[in-house]
């Protein structure tokens, strides 16, 4: 090339190839967040499902659920929209009456929800003698109804 010394192309590749790297690193752990997204997400529901089934009891439930994908994504500032842009709607909902209300929600916010409603339970759970005055079949039965919600809307792509 006209004006380079002979050492600059070679410089040149080597600058786009660490790009390429980077780019394909990238890429790959946008994948491997949502990959790992949707594996936490869905252990937490066959669990939180067992647990309701088989009358478990409640904080050994709670105690198992993960969240550890949900924060190193939280941390490495994953942009959640990208798992589905397009809001909650009927189609996620089933069009539940019950479930109407998260209508319109991003996927960050109702993914933000389901775990921050995670942390509630397992604080709860570390208070001592606190098993007696909290319903925690019902939120357990709440929680499972929402991580479903946010299942079927990140597997429909567009709600």
């Amino acid at each position: 090339m006209p004006g380079m010394s002979a050492s600059e192309p070679l410089s040149l590749l080597a600058t786009a190839q660490q790009a390429i790297n980077a780019m394909q690193a990238r890429l790959a752990s946008r994948r491997g967040t949502r990959h790992a997204l949707a594996m936490e997400l869905s252990q937490n529901l066959e669990l939180l499902r067992l647990g309701l089934h088989l009358h478990a009891r409640p904080c050994e439930v709670v105690n198992q659920l993960q969240d550890t994908a949900y924060r190193q994504a939280v941390t490495a500032g994953y942009r959640f929209k990208r798992l589905n842009r397009s809001k909650i709607g009927p189609k996620s909902t089933g069009n539940q009456p019950a479930l109407r209300r998260y209508h319109g929600w991003s996927t960050e916010r109702l993914l933000d929800n389901v775990y921050h409603k995670i942390t509630q339970l397992k604080q709860l759970c570390a208070l001592s003698d606190i098993d007696s005055r909290v319903n925690f079949e019902a939120r357990l039965r709440n929680l499972f109804q929402l991580m479903a919600v946010l299942a079927i809307h990140l597997g429909n792509g567009k709600d």
